[in-house]
């Protein structure tokens, strides 16, 4: 084998092997490396940091104490309910302690719901309508003993009931004692349309002297919105804008709607579960009644307005006088009960003494709590579909998520203040604080007797029972809450067993017991009379279903009859009563479709203190509508028919049934007259 020849300069060369890639792979690293550091240098820090020492101050450490149990707190509500989204915060003596917005804002789209969006407020609108009408009486602008004639236009304020001579104020307003009518039914516009003028709206009547009650209702703060209107002599909308909104720097307020495309697109939306467990986004209602029930506010800013609602030196329209007045209790139906301020309601918290505000739209549901002794104060907004085919409530036994959340708030802040009640026989109360068993309602609901019998809201009953041990049980809805017992005691009222809120007995004016406590709101339970009783409606729709079977059934049994006797064509009934048979048939199948629609009905107002019917069936106004006109129409036919055939020579063998038919043609009359009266508007 040869060797290879070297020269004196050295070792001869190697083969060549060229690696033309190698510069651009060594290229591409230093690249890629540089690249890497400055990712690294952009990423934000996610480890654990410690503090420095100058940021060691008490509010830091609480604020991050209270953001980590916020979000854990609330996540574990979100997952027991399963309600879609919520947004909370909480101040702490004029400072925001901590808020955030969780979950969706509309499953339809899963857009995430931020402190940004515009929040649906309900009645919460109600304590944002007062600050501005306190606010003017703060600046001299309005007296609240101002009697409401010398404020409003003639024709405006409904004159009072018989026998009350008591002028009619905007403190009467304030305290929901106006005595107005509060049925609270078809005061909006299911398609969500634009507001019509705040005057087009009428003022119910006055059923109970003012001063009465209080009766929690919408009626007393539209009136506060026309007072508003009248004093400034601006719109409502712009009123609250420059007493309100502007001062405190809450930039998303809007009253009335539309707003504009991008406001109305970012709002959050409410939700319910369909029959399967699904959740739908749902629009709320326009509220006829905008400056008692349709403020939108922002998370960020709700915040902002509670912080001003705990402050020690309140700003802008809340300062000290006005602040005060929405704290302070102002009218009570007894004084060991709860009642309400100037602009806020009186309740318990998990044993604390709060003034309240709570809001409720079609899948959305808002609470406002300030527990004045503590200066701290909470804000809970939840967008509705909460699951309730798993157990949760709570601690006060309510199946609502903005309790449950402003509950675990409150402990986490406050701790738990509830203490077991010391029980004493019920005999040592005096007679007229002891409580009666029986058939009791909500008295906001005002109607008449024979109204609110063919109305059925007779039927939005709450049971009082009292056991041996002299306690008293309420039976709420059983989606309200579960069976609630207090406890006699030697203050002279019955306070829940576990402690918390309490229940007044006193009498009125005609020696009836009614009973004064907190249902989510202060409320209060009078007397059903007799005849609004569940047995007596449900006994004539029974009857009347009967009657519509027995001639749907007369039907085939005489056309049996007929083919089997053979006989002759000319022997048929004459063509009036041949009619009339057709008429009362159709009207059966009217009466046994209304009978469907108010055993639903009935349902669902033991169940929910739901009176309006479009609420839970959306074409069940149709149907009534369809039913009322085919059965006005039937039973003017049959009763005409049936009147001329029983003169007319039918015979001994026809009138049993012209009788038979006249009666089921009553029957369907008093039917179409519920029907019609159910769609009267609310107030006429």
């Amino acid at each position: 084998m040869p060797i290879p020849h070297r020269d004196a300069a050295g070792p001869a060369p190697r083969p060549s092997r060229a690696r033309p890639w190698l510069p651009g792979v060594i290229a591409a690293g230093l690249v890629a490396a540089l690249l890497g550091a400055g990712a690294v240098l952009a990423q934000p820090d996610l480890s654990p940091r410690a503090l420095e020492p100058e940021e060691l101050d008490a509010a830091t450490v609480q604020r991050a104490a209270a953001r980590f149990e916020l979000d854990t707190i609330v996540y574990e509500v979100l997952t027991e309910t399963g309600i879609p989204g919520a947004v909370v915060a909480v101040a702490l003596a004029g400072e925001v302690v901590a808020a955030e917005a969780y979950g969706t804002a509309d499953v339809s789209t899963g857009r995430t719901l931020t402190l940004d969006d515009p929040l649906w407020l309900a009645s919460v609108t109600k304590t944002v309508t007062a600050i501005a009408v306190l606010d003017l009486v703060a600046a001299g602008a309005l007296d609240l003993a101002t009697p409401l004639e010398q404020l409003l236009a003639p024709g405006l304020v409904p004159p009072p009931p018989p026998g009350d001579a008591t002028p009619l104020t905007t403190w009467h307003l304030l305290t929901h004692t106006s005595g107005f009518d509060e049925r609270l039914l078809n005061t909006a516009d299911v398609r969500g349309g634009p507001n019509p003028p705040l005057a087009e709206l009428p003022l119910p009547p006055r059923v109970d002297p003012a001063g009465s009650g209080p009766r929690y209702g919408n009626a007393g703060h539209h009136a506060l919105g026309l007072v508003l209107e009248a004093v400034t002599g601006e719109g409502a909308e712009r009123a609250l804008e420059r007493l309100v909104f502007e001062p405190l720097d809450l930039a998303s307020g809007r009253l009335l709607r539309p707003a504009d495309p991008d406001y109305d697109a970012a709002t959050a939306r409410g939700h319910e579960r369909d029959a399967g467990g699904a959740l739908q986004p749902l629009w709320p209602p326009t509220v006829l009644e905008p400056t008692a029930g349709q403020l939108r506010l922002s998370g960020r800013d709700a915040a902002e307005l509670l912080a001003a609602l705990t402050a020690a030196d309140p700003p802008g329209p809340l300062g000290n006088d006005v602040r005060t007045a929405l704290i302070t209790p102002a009218a009570r139906p007894h004084p060991l009960a709860a009642g309400t301020t100037l602009g806020m309601t009186e309740g318990w918290l998990l044993g604390h003494e709060a003034v309240l505000q709570a809001g409720d739209l079609p899948g959305l549901h808002t609470l406002l709590a300030i527990v004045p002794s503590a200066a701290l104060g909470i804000f809970v907004h939840v967008n509705g579909g909460e699951r309730f085919d798993v157990a949760w409530s709570t601690a006060d036994g309510l199946l609502d998520a903005r309790w449950l959340l402003a509950e675990r708030l409150l402990e986490r802040f406050l701790g738990d203040a509830r203490t077991q009640p010391v029980a004493v026989s019920a005999t040592r109360l005096p007679d007229e604080a002891r409580a009666a068993a029986g058939s009791y309602r909500p008295n906001r609901v005002a109607r008449t007797g024979p109204e609110a019998f063919l109305t059925l809201t007779g039927l939005a009953q709450l049971p009082l029972e009292i056991r041996r041990d002299g306690s008293l049980v309420v039976r709420t809805p059983e989606l309200a809450s579960p069976a609630r017992r207090y406890l006699p005691t030697e203050a002279g009222v019955y306070v829940r067993d576990h402690g918390g809120d309490a229940l007044a007995v006193p009498r009125d004016a005609l020696e009836r017991p009614l009973v004064h406590g907190v249902l989510g709101m202060p409320v209060t339970l009078e007397p059903v009379p007799p005849l609004e009783r569940i047995p007596v409606v449900l006994g004539c729709l029974l009857a009347a279903a009967l009657a519509a079977i027995i001639a749907l059934l007369s039907w085939p049994v005489g056309a049996l009859r007929h083919w089997r006797s053979r006989q002759p064509r000319g022997s048929a009934p004459g063509g009036a009563l041949r009619l009339l048979r057709v008429t009362a048939r159709l009207q059966a199948v009217a009466t046994v479709l209304w009978f469907v629609v108010m055993v639903r009905a009935i349902g669902e107002v033991q169940r929910t203190l739901a009176l309006d019917l479009t609420a839970w069936w959306p074409w069940a106004a149709w149907s009534l509508a369809a039913i009322v006109v085919l059965s006005l129409v039937l039973v003017l036919v049959g009763a005409f028919f049936t009147l001329a055939g029983g003169g007319a020579g039918f015979g001994t063998r026809m009138r049993p049934r012209a009788a038979f038919h006249l009666l089921l043609g009553a029957a369907g009359l008093a039917l179409a007259l519920q029907a019609w009266v159910w769609r009267l508007p609310p107030w006429s």
